[in-house]
């Protein structure tokens, strides 16, 4: 990116036609000399097999916007010969949607998200600033289409009753209680495990089947969830614990632990020094620049770095 916070060096770092150190350049804040490690040349991002479609999709939308905006007139027109706006849109040819009650997040009385509202969070940020009998203003959509809406009544906030909530609130007490009962009987196994007990021996009881898994890491894997895999990784080797899952709970025992040889040229060892890497480049720099700060006078012209920035003086 060509963003380097000064026109003039972004020019000269651009200008470099190969790696190395660059003569000096003066910029608003200074001279700087900067050094290219490589350049990569420009490459197109998508191939026009690859674009074809979103291509399609666009050239479709460019055609279809005369049309959306005859339809868009139409229906205005219709409004300020004062039309209804259900009447309006029906003159126009177009689909009237009506929708009971919601609040400011999309959901209806009982608590369920309403499907296929669309541009939801524009329209409903304009709806709950308007007010019944308001001529609203329409909503532009992201793909070139229009919203028009209008607020049919206003419920004042409350509490709600019990009989609204007691489904849900059923609901969430019979899921607590089961959570609850899971991890007293995940704890129990957890400790007969500790007292001995083998896995196996604990399984055929309960009539359950045992997975093993083996060259567990801490990285992600299909069938062990991320819950578990961090509270494995809490366990010492002949120690079991258990994790709440999607599906319930996991208990689990760890026979045996390992530590990988370390390879510098694996994924893993590249992917943590990719990581570790602006880190220390960053600390030398502000060890570097704090040393500068102690041997030199330093002070800041407000002026040339507001003109510089472009920022408001007091900023």
């Amino acid at each position: 990116a060509r963003d380097l916070g000064d026109r003039k060096l972004a020019v000269a770092v651009f200008a470099s036609d190969r790696p190395g150190f660059s003569d000096p350049v003066q910029t608003a804040f200074g001279w700087v000399i900067f050094e290219v490690e490589k350049i990569i040349p420009g490459v197109i991002g998508k191939s026009f097999e690859d674009a074809s479609a979103e291509l399609r999709n666009e050239i479709a939308r460019e055609r279809a916007a005369p049309e959306i905006r005859k339809l868009h007139d139409a229906v205005e027109d219709q409004r300020t010969g004062g039309k209804p706006l259900a009447e309006a849109a029906k003159a126009a040819g177009l689909e009237v949607a009506s929708i009971e009650a919601t609040d400011s997040t999309g959901r209806d009385k009982a608590g369920k998200e309403i499907a296929g509202l669309t541009a939801a969070e524009d329209v409903l940020k304009a709806a709950f600033a308007s007010d019944v009998g308001v001529d609203n203003d329409t909503v532009a959509t992201k793909d070139g289409g229009y919203v028009w809406f209008e607020v049919a009544g206003v419920e004042p906030a409350r509490q709600r009753t019990f009989d609204e909530v007691k489904d849900a609130v059923e609901t969430a007490l019979r899921a607590e209680k089961l959570q609850k009962a899971l991890a007293d009987k995940a704890k129990e196994l957890t400790d007969r495990l500790q007292a001995g007990k083998t896995i196996d021996d604990l399984a055929k009881e309960l009539g359950l089947t045992v997975a093993h898994a083996a060259d567990v890491k801490r990285a992600q894997r299909p069938d062990i969830p991320n819950a578990a895999i961090l509270s494995i990784f809490e366990v010492p080797v002949h120690g079991a614990g258990s994790a709440a899952i999607d599906a319930g709970r996991l208990v689990f025992f760890v026979k045996e632990a390992t530590t990988p040889k370390f390879d510098p040229t694996s994924p893993e060892a590249k992917t943590i020094a990719d990581q570790i890497r602006p880190a220390f480049t960053n600390d030398i720099l502000e060890q570097y620049v704090g040393a500068l700060e102690k041997i030199y006078d330093v002070a800041i012209n407000q002026k040339a770095l507001q003109a510089a920035t472009g920022a408001e003086p007091g900023q």
